[in-house]
């Protein structure tokens, strides 16, 4: 099955630069389509979804450069490639200006076809690195996702089987040490389910996870049956998954300890956990 041509649109309000450009491309194997506007070519990008744009500066109602930028910034063209060219806005600082705005090559017309074939093929290839690197990434975020939820899942079963166990004990002692397990198994399985729902499944938001851990262990009474109260002060940041799973089991066992053996007698007992 021969591939599906690339898309190639080509914006130019000069009517014979327009057809020269499209002819070179057309003869080199691309499927073409053009705009003699700046708006109409925003609207075909958007529409037909070009792998790359070759962009006159000089066109009758938006800048060419304008023109870019807002291809950059939309989310459903900013991985188009921009070949951004001009006869007249030549200037180190005109090209320097494109390329800031995203542009991601330049050509000064006239162009030889030879050149502006082999420019278009560049960044073409470079559109379709960039594109299987993306659908990588995505399934490789959608399988950290299935492994989080599967792992959570199977952390809230230990966790039914040590509630149930836990049950059948008197001894103060081995209830102490099924409560605390417990609580180390809550603290991963909740890092577990938070990856799970979050957009970023390698970094953990610690001021949203550690809030959420700090009120598990306040409500699960560890130590005695006294008032404590927990305060959190947690500045928003992202660490790495491993980090932030560390860090967890070490603000668990704090607290822990901290609601057994460091309650004061004549009064409510509150604990302060910060992150800065």
């Amino acid at each position: 099955m021969q591939p599906t041509p690339e898309i190639i649109l080509v914006v130019n309000d000069n009517e014979a630069g327009r057809y020269a450009t499209k002819r070179i491309l057309t003869r080199a194997g691309f499927e073409t389509v053009e705009a003699n506007t700046g708006e109409e070519g925003l609207r075909l990008a958007r529409s037909a979804s070009p792998q790359l744009v070759v962009l006159d500066i000089n066109l009758p109602d938006v800048n060419g450069i304008e023109v870019c930028r807002q291809l950059k910034a939309d989310p459903k063209t900013a991985n188009t490639m921009v070949l951004q060219v001009s006869a007249t806005n030549i200037a180190l600082a005109d090209r320097v200006h494109a390329l800031a705005a995203g542009a991601d090559s330049f050509l000064v017309e006239p162009v030889e076809p030879e050149e502006l074939e082999a420019v278009a093929r560049a960044l073409l290839r470079l559109h379709r690195s960039e594109a299987q690197l993306r659908r990588t990434l995505a399934e490789r975020e959608l399988l950290l996702r299935e492994v989080n939820h599967r792992v959570k899942n199977s952390l809230q079963l230990v966790l039914s089987m040590l509630s149930l166990q836990s049950a059948e004990f008197r001894e103060s002692g081995a209830k102490e040490l099924f409560a605390k397990a417990i609580a180390r198994v809550t603290a991963i399985a909740s890092i577990h389910e938070r990856l799970y729902q979050d957009n970023d499944p390698l970094t953990l938001d610690m001021q949203t996870y550690l809030t959420g851990l700090c009120a598990e262990l306040e409500r699960a009474g560890i130590g005695d049956e006294r008032p404590a109260q927990l305060k959190t002060d947690v500045e928003s940041v992202r660490m790495p998954t491993e980090n932030g799973v560390s860090l967890a089991l070490i603000v668990n066992e704090l607290v822990m300890n901290s609601l057994k053996h460091g309650r004061p007698t004549d009064r409510s007992a509150v604990i302060n956990v910060r992150l800065r």
